[in-house]
């Protein structure tokens, strides 16, 4: 499965604010093999989050937007997905009963406008937010694809992510996925790959790459299988290689 991760704000977007939250999906995610395949960032405007939208249904099947369901007009998220979804909003009890409670909680009144974050379609499942105003959604759309909204704050998507592995995700593991590194120095990348070219690539289950970090070079083995053992088995094989032909060059792993 292909997943799209979708950040919706101006000050994502104009680079006032780093989108943390894309890294925390991701890593997430991968580990239950729903592979991290597009970052976005979109405007806080209608038309433009329902055009990506429609772009990341085409080629994902795990889309999860970031932002944009906090109460001013210029949270826009949910409104323009139900639009795109055919799917009209209307006040949850409990969504809006939990709330009142956590601003009772906060020792706040609560503001007319915060009522929108109590609005949801009939047929999504709504994620609790016990960190802040604005709870999440779910959508399981008929063809398998799912779509999810999710708050902004970083301290909010943390532990709504895990209530979407634990009690949504987690059924959707297949195999068992396992990722070494192993950072080499006195080397440069082009010679790695030039002088270990059948050892890089996307094999069966198995994906080697390099990337650059500080002032070392990280090579990353991913490797797939129906069990952990399987999985070691093929990183293993791969491992083993670059280990015995760079020897002299690895400095320390990473698992």
């Amino acid at each position: 499965m292909k997943l799209e991760v979708i950040a919706v704000g101006n000050e994502v977007v104009f680079g006032h604010t780093i989108n943390t939250n894309a890294s925390l999906i991701s890593k997430k995610l991968d580990e239950l093999g729903i592979e991290p395949c597009y970052h976005v960032a979109v405007r806080d405007r209608e038309e433009d989050i329902k055009q990506v939208l429609e772009i990341a249904l085409n080629r994902a099947d795990v889309i999860i937007f970031c932002g944009g369901l906090g109460p001013t007009k210029d949270d826009l998220t949910k409104e323009a997905v139900c639009k795109f979804l055919n799917k009209p909003l209307l006040l949850n009890e409990e969504a809006f009963n939990n709330l009142k409670a956590l601003f009772r909680k906060f020792g706040k009144d609560m503001s007319e406008n915060n009522v929108k974050q109590a609005m949801f379609p009939v047929d999504c499942c709504i994620l609790k937010n016990d960190h802040g105003t604005a709870p999440g959604c779910l959508f399981n759309l008929d063809n398998n694809k799912y779509v999810a909204l999710l708050p902004g704050p970083p301290k909010e998507v943390g532990p709504m992510m895990d209530i979407l592995i634990n009690d949504h995700f987690a059924s959707l593991k297949t195999h068992i996925y396992i990722t070494e590194e192993i950072n080499v120095r006195g080397i440069g990348e082009s010679s790695i790959e030039a002088e270990n070219s059948d050892l890089f690539g996307v094999f069966d289950d198995v994906e080697c790459a390099t990337y650059i970090a500080q002032d070392y070079i990280v090579i990353r083995i991913k490797a797939r299988g129906v069990t952990k053992e399987d999985a070691q088995d093929k990183l293993n094989y791969y491992k083993f290689k670059f280990i015995e032909r760079l020897n002299a060059y690895i400095i320390g792993y990473n698992s």
